[in-house]
């Protein structure tokens, strides 16, 4: 394992390509070593030059590699001296793949709201088993702003996210938080459209009082009592947003 910031060499990982595109090879190569632990996130990868030559490829395969890279979300790329490191953070790709795929009919709206159900139900079962005061003030506080009667959809929306990403986030998984958030983002244009719908202070008040029948579940302590409160809400949503006719 190389350190941080430093250009890792080219070494047994780079083997030259015979078969197949060379991005592709080139990607599974590294693929390898990253499992191997001979490249670790924060390590920068040599230049084009001696990728091309270590892997045999021209130039334009190791570009190619580096935007497919680059578009996942895996590498950074700086012009310059800084040049290509591996993220010690992941991107949005999960969002943006998802997305486009939902966008090709690959995948129903439907699907998504049950993949969010499965997730959110167990993030709320965890929650109310792991029985953390602190959370259950910062839940409480997120769902106290709720109920101003001066925020528009907008706003609204802004802490519908903070709360559910919130409630996510304490689980410590950091999967489940990235999977969430690329569910949120593509549904995100349906939720709006669903807070349009009606009259809107009288959607606030029923929104701010679901969630807190939701914080009030979570609170009980009782994983199966908040799974279930969790999935009623959720239920909720997707009739006012994704199920909702014209949709």
């Amino acid at each position: 394992m190389s350190n941080a910031g430093a250009v890792t060499p080219a070494g047994a990982w780079v083997q030259p390509i015979k078969s197949r595109r060379g991005f592709e090879v080139i990607l599974d190569q590294l693929e390898a070593a990253l499992l191997s632990g001979e490249l670790s996130v924060g390590d920068r990868l040599p230049g084009e030059r001696e990728l091309a030559a270590g892997f045999g490829v021209s130039r334009t395969s190791v570009r190619e590699a580096l935007r497919v890279l680059e578009a996942l979300g895996l590498v950074e790329v700086k012009r310059g001296i800084e040049g290509v490191t591996l993220r010690n953070e992941p991107g949005d790709a999960f969002a943006d793949l998802l997305r486009l795929h939902l966008a090709l009919g690959h995948y129903e709206a439907r699907s998504v709201v049950q993949f969010r159900t499965v997730l959110e139900s167990w993030a709320a079962a965890q929650v109310a088993e792991a029985a953390d005061k602190a959370v259950f003030v910062r839940l409480s506080e997120i769902v106290d702003r709720m109920a101003d009667d001066s925020l528009d959809p907008l706003s609204f929306h802004a802490l519908d996210v903070e709360f559910h990403e919130s409630l996510i986030e304490v689980c410590g998984n950091g999967l489940a938080a990235l999977a969430l958030r690329g569910c949120r983002t593509v549904n995100r244009q349906a939720m709006l459209d669903g807070l349009g719908i009606g009259e809107w202070a009288q959607t606030l008040t029923e929104l701010h009082r679901e969630h807190q029948d939701l914080v009030d579940a979570i609170r009980s302590c009782d994983p199966a009592h908040a799974a279930a409160a969790m999935r009623e809400h959720i239920d909720r949503w997707s009739l006012r947003t994704v199920e909702r006719p014209g949709t």
